[in-house]
């Protein structure tokens, strides 16, 4: 039996920051268990469980009233079964079942019914009223697997080493919004050429959205055959194949209300992933002299990425638009501007991440204690997934100088509304420079030197020359379409 209790407390203010009665203080507390269990001499169960508990509230600053103040609240529970059995003097199994569920916050300290406040005609800002912008999310996964491994001497020209496997794994998460929209007072400078005079004047404003749920939910099954096979004394070869298919979708969510209660309808789901990929592997190590001192090694391998929620479940179908308005001059709210967001939708045929790598590498020894090494990487990525813009909307074009550089880019201004944005593995007829592939291509070199603990010291150090090109499409973030 393995305990291990963490219990954590911290008070600390800033020079802007005071202490309110009443107020919490920072708090983590982690506690781990692990029981293990041995049946006989071939049979062994190990059971973790844990709990993590976070709170982390808002220091509140003298600016800020604390019906604003906010507090960060995350609770995770996790647990894993291990079995792992010798079921003969060749074969061995394990098998592992487990998971974890968080609920992360974050919410008032001191709740109340009014929206945010925020005043930005003095220095510094100073805000009243409720927080702004809570949230409730409640990640989760389980997951399970088996694994097989089995010897077999002198089979097939060699010796083996036979490893048969299967995973599951189902993870989701779910987030929930709430006061998404907030009042401001605000001021302006104006300057008149005409009459030669300059002055003041105040509004209020309002940011105006109701409150959303976005997330998703995956499911993934794999299978895996693997050998490792030694020819030779000098010469093992490393033969593989991977079998995944992963499915993913937005569920369904209740339409909410501006008190982030559901309203009765419900925002039908999306079908978003069904992929399933054959990767093969192979790699070797080769000693070609007979004195052990030179070992080549070498890879080559295709590999997929798994469903990411990140890359597409935002913005969800159906987000309430985000509108502004202004107290006019006979006291009623006055709409200025709306800000819709398309649904976020993968594009037809969007596929999942494919890399192919190679290495080759030679390490040869120098002297009793030390070697030196270099090996060569070569990576071919395609099928990244990011924002596809399309070409459905008006613009003018400009011209941009890079301060730093002084390069000119052609820009486009879309004015209030922009172009259909969605996700896919090219940037869209609608980017800049056209239609492209999002994919990366890398190559590199690493130099390596190694000297064991010998008269008093040791030694590993390397360099890694490497060359990476292509587009990349995470600078491409959703606040940069709105």
């Amino acid at each position: 039996v393995h305990a291990a209790p963490q219990w954590g407390r911290v008070l600390q203010y800033g020079p802007d920051e005071e202490e309110f009665p009443g107020q919490k203080d920072p708090s983590c507390d982690n506690d781990d268990l692990k029981l293990t269990a041995q049946f006989g001499n071939n049979h062994r169960l190990n059971r973790r469980v844990g709990y993590h508990d976070y709170v982390g509230p808002y220091v509140g600053d003298v600016y800020s009233e604390p019906t604003t103040w906010g507090e960060d609240k995350e609770n995770t529970k996790m647990f894993s079964l291990d079995y792992s059995a010798v079921l003969g003097d060749k074969t061995f199994l394990e098998a592992r079942v487990g998971g974890w569920r968080t609920d992360h916050t974050w919410g008032p300290q001191y709740p109340s019914d009014e929206w945010l406040y925020t005043d930005t005609t003095v220095d510094p800002w100073e805000y009243s009223g409720g927080l702004w912008w809570a949230w409730d999310w409640d990640p989760q996964t389980d997951d399970a697997e088996i694994v097989l491994t089995q010897h077999a001497d002198d089979f097939l020209a060699g010796n083996h080493e036979f490893r048969f496997g299967v995973q599951y794994k189902k993870g989701s998460a779910n987030t929930k919004l709430f006061n998404t929209s907030y009042y401001y007072l605000a001021e302006s400078y104006y300057y008149s050429y005409y009459y030669g005079y300059g002055y003041y004047y105040r509004w209020e404003g309002m940011y105006y959205q109701p409150p959303f749920y976005y997330g998703a939910i995956s499911e993934s099954v794999g299978a895996f055959v693997t050998d490792s096979w030694q020819v030779s004394d000098r010469l093992t070869l490393e033969l593989g194949v991977r079998y995944d298919n992963h499915q993913a979708r937005v569920p369904d969510y209740a339409r909410l209300d501006l008190d982030s209660d559901p309203t009765g309808e419900i925002i039908e789901g999306r079908d978003m992933v069904d992929w399933t990929s054959v990767d093969p592997r192979f790699g070797f190590a080769w000693q070609p002299t007979g004195d052990g001192k030179t070992l080549v090694r070498g890879s080559f391998g295709r590999f997929h990425a798994g469903a990411v929620f990140g890359q597409w479940y935002w913005p969800p179908p159906e987000m309430p638009p985000l509108e502004g308005y202004w107290l006019n001059w006979d006291g009623e709210w006055e709409q200025t501007w709306t800000w819709e967001a398309s649904d976020g939708l993968l594009v037809d045929g969007t596929e999942n991440g494919e890399t192919w790598e190679y290495t080759l590498g030679v390490e040869q020894q120098v002297g009793a204690t030390s070697s030196v090494g270099v090996q060569a990487v070569y990576k071919k990525t395609k099928n990244l997934i990011g924002w596809h813009i399309l070409d459905d909307a008006e613009y003018e074009t400009f011209n941009y100088t890079d301060p730093w550089t002084g390069q000119v880019f052609e820009l486009r201004d879309y004015g209030d509304q922009g172009p259909t944005t969605m996700k896919g593995n090219s940037s869209g007829p609608g980017a800049n420079g056209g239609d492209r592939p999002y994919e990366q291509e890398y190559q590199g070199l690493i130099f390596t030197y190694k000297k064991r603990f010998a008269n008093n010291w040791d030694m590993l150090a390397s360099y890694t020359y490497s060359k990476s090109e292509g587009l990349n499409p995470t600078f491409l973030d959703w606040g940069s379409q709105g």
